[in-house]
């Protein structure tokens, strides 16, 4: 794990009272914003539903930080993900208002706990220390602090440790906290094996030793009164059943719905009569017994969605958009440039095109030219969005205008990562055949 940061009390470039009320209450409980290179922009108040803001208009977006030792990425008014100061350091706690929903507490080592990755018979790597599974590099790293759009990133590689059990696990994990209540969490990881036996690196007491390699989270069920889109019983400890994603989630005083983008296999499973796991499936439970091959960095993003006022159905609909991908057409200078979502929920985000992991940041013209502009691409609407541009040629922003006009009163908001970096936040998304045009030089 790296060194946990200090306090940094220099000044963030905040325009509007609501942001600076933001950093200021992150502040009053402990938390040390890291700020760095890192200011914000935005066109005026923002608001909604189910902004980061308590439904009252305040807005201010998400915030990623450190708490006296524990990183945190916070939706004010709305949500708190608090990481792992154990294991590989994946989420220990998700607080929707004043209720913790993750569950899946103190199971055995082959069975899911909270948030992480499940090598079923081996184990798994998740937010607590596991003897099946040894720590080798367990690194977090707030990427993106916010105010706006904020991420927190996971590195991680692991050692099975039973005897003759010789693979190693590894991955990187990421988590952006969008303003509406969007959370991306993507997830990489990868494995060398030449025919790994599950019997041999079995760590559980059970006679299963098929391979189940997934990307899970694990739900206290005593907080949700229902739950749509698994295709049959989960009322029973064991039933493993296939889902229509997205699933919805109803509690008391919040909807949480989760979809998945890349892998076929999604399931729910019930694992004990408090707590219930979604998962995607990288390699599926009926894997043989002999695990001899493994998509080389398998990937899959899932999306969570935090709302307190949509019903599941609407909310469904919302994360619907997130488990394919919608194009964006970006044009500077006369060059066009067709884009896919980025696996970390950015465009221009990692794991755009040929975007590594690690980094984000997309040009769309080395040589430069002004405007940008930006539009659908394939006949289908994008939802809203952040992007990611680096401006090597034209570093600076001037005026954005939208066509046709937003209804918002803040329709963007400008993070500065650098001197040529930035991250615009568009709360309206773009239907077919509407524009934003950005000025640049």
């Amino acid at each position: 794990m790296r060194s946990v940061p200090s306090c940094d009390t220099r000044a963030v470039n905040v325009r509007g009272s609501t942001l600076q009320v933001a950093i200021i209450a992150a502040a009053t409980t402990g938390a040390c914003v890291k700020v760095e290179k890192f200011s914000f922009r935005d066109g005026g108040p923002q608001g909604g539903e189910d902004a980061g803001d308590g439904g009252n208009g305040s807005g201010g977006g998400a915030l990623a930080y450190v708490s006296t030792g524990t990183y945190v990425g916070e939706l004010p008014g709305m949500y708190k993900l608090e990481f792992s100061t154990q294991g590989f350091h994946f989420p220990r706690t998700l607080t929707i208002g004043s209720t913790q929903v993750l569950g899946g507490t103190a199971q055995t080592c082959d069975t899911e706990e909270g948030v992480g990755i499940l090598y079923f018979p081996a184990g798994q790597v998740t937010s607590v220390n596991r003897p099946d599974i040894s720590d080798t590099l367990s690194d977090i790293d707030i990427d993106i602090p916010g105010p706006g759009v904020a991420k927190v990133s996971l590195e991680w590689q692991g050692a099975f440790t039973r005897s003759g059990c010789t693979g190693a696990p590894q991955g990187r994990s990421t988590f952006t906290f969008f303003p509406d209540g969007r959370i991306a969490r993507m997830d990489l990881t990868s494995i060398a094996v030449t025919n790994l036996s599950g019997t041999t690196c079995k760590c559980g007491s059970g006679g299963d030793v098929n391979w189940e390699v997934s990307t899970y989270t694990t739900f206290d069920s005593t907080k949700y009164t229902s739950i749509i889109g698994p295709n049959g019983s989960i009322d029973n400890p064991g039933d493993n059943v296939s889902v229509t994603d997205p699933v919805c989630m109803t509690g008391a005083a919040h909807q949480l719905a989760v979809g998945w983008r890349l892998r076929p296999a999604r399931r729910a499973r019930r694992i004990t009569s408090t707590s219930v796991s979604l998962f995607s499936d990288f390699v599926s439970p009926a894997s043989p017994g002999t695990l001899s091959s493994f998509p080389d960095d398998g990937a899959e993003t899932t999306t969570m969605w935090v709302a307190r006022t949509s019903n599941c159905g609407d909310l469904r609909d919302r994360v619907e958009p997130f488990t394919g991908s919608r194009e964006l057409l970006i044009t500077q200078g006369g060059v066009p440039n067709s884009i896919s979502l980025g696996l970390d929920g950015i465009y221009g985000g990692e794991h755009t095109g040929s975007q590594p992991a690690g980094n984000g940041g997309f040009d769309p013209n080395p040589s430069g030219g002004t405007p940008i502009t930006l539009e659908t691409s394939g006949g289908a609407n994008v939802p809203p969005f952040a992007v990611w541009l680096d401006l090597s040629a034209n570093p600076t922003i001037g005026t954005l205008t939208r066509t046709p006009p937003s209804q918002l009163p803040t329709w963007y908001t400008i993070q500065s990562l650098g001197s040529n970096e930035f991250l615009l936040w568009f709360p309206d998304g773009l239907a077919v055949g509407d524009s934003i045009t950005i000025e640049v030089q």
